[in-house]
């Protein structure tokens, strides 16, 4: 997926749902993904699904960026999965 404005790279309908959640903010609701109250408007994101079909609701900035990150490579395609992420354990 290229790099873009939201509008071009997820389309009308997920800006028209980003729109109206911050619309509906209230402070002190949880990140979607952390969990931990998020206080004002800035910087929240409108967080996928882990199968990137639906969408999990506002996150903090933070979050979601790390979340994708760990998901994704820096030209957005998805990172392989180590079927082993401790191969030293068991040693």
């Amino acid at each position: 997926m290229g790099r873009g404005s939201r509008g071009t790279r997820y389309g009308a309908a997920h800006e028209r749902l980003r729109r109206r959640l911050l619309a509906e903010f209230v402070p002190g609701q949880p990140c979607a993904i952390g969990g931990e109250p998020l206080r004002h408007k800035g910087r929240l994101h409108l967080a996928h699904n882990e199968a990137g079909t639906g969408y999990l609701g506002l996150a903090c900035e933070w979050h979601n960026l790390a979340d994708a990150g760990a998901k994704t490579d820096w030209h957005g395609n998805s990172k392989p999965r180590d079927p082993d992420p401790r191969p030293w354990q068991g040693f």
